[in-house]
């Protein structure tokens, strides 16, 4: 009821200080309204904000995205590390579908719970930092920004990432800054947390490292409290590098590949591939947004040692891989996601800066943008679909395609075998299809993959294959032809025949197709 209160007594104000917002409402009046706002009712702001996104997840009928149902599967079966990453969100995905079920909001709620907690400690991480009135507008700044929106409704490596990223810093700031010695523990194990869940996380005790050193009032701290600070990620690593030395540094392997650069530089290339790499950062953080991190990290950068002692803890955390990261994409391709934290850190610097007046002009034009970005994220695709516009507009077609496709290829099932749960099911093709077959197949099986050329390119060649199914049927779903087919694995079963051929978003431009195959009496694995 107090809750319910607190909706309707402020609604109205909301409504208007929206309208006084696109009529040059000047922002010091708007800033002072949301800053008593939030100062007071922020648990109230938090779940209003948790409410909306997770209705959102569970009206808009969006499949899960290909990692998504790749890191369930993970969790499906716990582990201390996996091909590609470490295993907090499969530890995180987990814990909820066991407690809940497997079911897409499930899997969601907890990117939605995550990115919760992560405004709460950003705001809270801004404050000490500066002031309540920066906390305020770096709040601001991150709502108004696509990635966030979409870290808070898709279950990732990044929403425990930026939570624990962002942890990491708020007790920083309170060792550093607030002699607090128990605060150097904690920020260890937050970021040992954050190493578990994305490996760029190793960025934190390195940055702090050299943070220490370049500035003399805390370079004794480095033959203790660092140490304090550091144990717990050596900790964190340790069951890492043991699953790795037992599977021939996958991981490593996997994560070195990420930067294999072309032994001949191609101008024209790298250019280009930069050039998407900034269209891409434009749509995740909104153009002005952008423009303004870009803008003060930079400066920043060069004029460090004129920042106080506080600012080059967020500089040397945020701008400064920052602008390293855009320095490596005119050297290779780099994925869109990667600068995110480091984004997020330089935002509260940038909100310093626009609290103090440096600037501030800009905040309404990066609000009114980012802010039309996102609620073009969100209604969207709920607009294509009430208008009946053709699939090729809508950006989030693709995660429309997975369940009706369970759905036919369990119908053939279902047709074709008494005992479905007693055959295996084989897909010669991306992993994506592997785990979402898993997922939205309505027994939730474990689906196999046919490696390719013996390569280990998922955790589907780590775990052992279907070798429980010897002298059984299953099915193989695949785009080959039959004779595609036949010549590549057809000597591995008695029988291996075209049954049916099911589509994948049907009645769209980007409809494509698999071919079933009731694979008969397996012989053995591998098969080729």
């Amino acid at each position: 009821m107090i809750y319910l209160n607190f909706i309707f007594c402020h609604l109205n104000k909301i409504i208007l200080l929206y309208n006084g917002f696109f009529k040059n409402l000047s922002c010091e009046l708007m800033l002072a309204y949301l800053a008593k706002l939030i100062e007071t009712k922020f648990w109230y702001v938090l779940i209003t904000l948790f409410l909306l996104r997770f209705g959102f997840v569970c009206v808009s009928g969006l499949d899960l995205v290909g990692d998504e149902s790749y890191y369930w599967d993970w969790s499906r079966r716990p582990d201390w590390c996996y091909y590609s990453k470490p295993p907090m969100v499969a530890w995180m995905i987990g814990a909820l579908t066991w407690l809940l079920g497997d079911t897409m909001p499930v899997v969601r709620l907890g990117a939605v719970l995550l990115g919760t907690g992560f405004l709460a400690i950003y705001y809270y991480t801004a404050k000490a930092f500066y002031s309540k009135s920066a906390a305020i507008i770096a709040l601001l700044l991150i709502l108004a920004t696509p990635a966030n929106a979409i870290s808070n409704l898709i279950m990732t490596i990044d929403p425990p990432l930026y939570l624990f990223w962002m942890a990491t810093l708020y007790y920083l700031q309170a060792a550093l800054f607030e002699a607090n010695k128990k605060a150097w523990w904690l920020a260890g194990i937050m970021a040992a947390l954050a190493c578990l869940s994305k490996p760029v996380a190793i960025a934190l005790p390195l940055l702090l490292a050299l943070y220490l050193l370049m500035n003399k009032e805390f370079q004794a701290k480095l033959c203790r409290e660092y140490l304090w600070f550091l144990t717990p990620v050596l900790l964190s690593f340790v069951p890492l590098i043991i699953w790795n030395w037992q599977h021939e540094w996958i991981t490593f392997h996997h994560g070195r590949s990420h930067f294999e650069q072309d032994s001949v530089f191609n101008l024209k290339q790298r250019l280009q591939t930069f050039g998407i790499f900034i269209g891409l950062e434009i749509l995740l953080l909104s153009p002005v947004v952008l423009l303004l991190l870009v803008i003060s990290s930079a400066t920043s950068c060069l004029k460090l040692f004129n920042y106080s002692v506080k600012d080059r803890l967020l500089i040397m955390m945020g701008p400064v891989p920052l602008i390293g990261i855009f320095g490596l994409s005119l050297l290779q391709k780099v994925q869109a996601n990667w600068p995110i934290p480091f984004y997020f850190t330089a935002m509260i610097l940038l909100s310093g800066g626009l609290y103090k007046g440096i600037g501030l002009k800009w905040l309404k034009p990066a609000l009114l943008t980012g802010f039309f970005m996102v609620g073009l994220a969100y209604l969207l695709p709920f607009t294509i679909q009430a208008l009946g516009l053709r699939a090729s507009l809508d950006p989030t077609s693709r995660l429309r395609q997975w369940q009706s496709l369970a759905i036919d290829i369990n119908a053939v099932r279902q047709h074709l075998f008494s005992n479905p749960s007693d055959t295996f099911l084989l897909v010669d093709g991306h992993r994506y299809l592997v785990s979402e077959l898993a997922f939205y197949l309505p027994d939730h099986p474990q689906v196999f993959r046919l490696p390719d050329a013996k390569k280990v390119e998922s955790q589907y060649e780590i775990w052992p294959g279907p070798i429980g199914y010897i002298g059984k049927d299953g099915l193989v779903f695949s785009k080959r032809s039959p004779r595609q087919m036949a010549e590549k694995i057809g000597a591995g079963f008695a029988e291996l025949k075209f049954v049916e051929t099911v589509t994948a978003m049907k009645g769209t431009d980007n409809a494509f197709s698999y071919n079933i195959y009731l694979a008969r009496k397996l012989k053995n694995w591998p098969i080729n």
